[in-house]
């Protein structure tokens, strides 16, 4: 594989990184309130899920970014693999659970969180990556995110509208 080759595919599969969390930033973050009504959830409540959320992830960033830059067994990649298992573990728990409990806020409130925490872990492997010598275009990747995010955030509304949150 040419240079130019491997620069394009790795540019491609940084915005296809990119792209996922928006998505999934999307999900729960646009369609909180949306979701969280359904279920039971007052206006007050979702207000005080999203900043409890926000709050936890002020520590939890540079936490995240302590892990990644001081282990020797993990980089940042593989923090931010190990945290979308965790976000994937507590969205299935919210699928199982669907109802307004202690639980499932707890739950929407450390997908929140670690949804927040990761954003500049993200944004921090583009410089690791250029750092290996290999040209990252971060403005074309980060569009991709805002564009997987406009698109499916537009598709994801029509469903929701269509056949509600559940």
């Amino acid at each position: 594989m040419t240079s130019k080759n491997y620069t394009l595919r790795l540019n491609s599969e940084y915005a296809g990184i990119f792209g996922s969390y928006w998505i999934f930033y999307s999900i729960i973050s646009s369609f909180c309130s949306a979701y969280l009504l359904d279920i039971g959830y007052s206006n007050s409540e979702i207000g005080i899920i999203l900043a409890v959320a926000s709050v936890v992830s002020v520590f939890m960033q540079p936490m995240l970014a302590n892990i990644s830059d001081r282990s020797k067994k993990l980089d940042a990649i593989g923090v931010a693999g190990i945290s979308t298992a965790i976000m994937l573990i507590l969205e299935v728990g919210m699928l199982i659970i669907n109802k307004k409990t202690l639980a499932l806020w707890v739950i929407y409130v450390l997908v929140m969180a670690w949804e927040l925490a990761l954003q500049p872990l993200f944004n921090s492997l583009a410089r690791r990556l250029s750092e290996t010598g290999w040209n990252i275009n971060f403005g074309i990747c980060r569009s991709g995110g805002s564009l997987a995010y406009a698109i499916f955030t537009a598709i994801f509304g029509s469903f929701v509208e269509r056949y509600g949150t559940g």
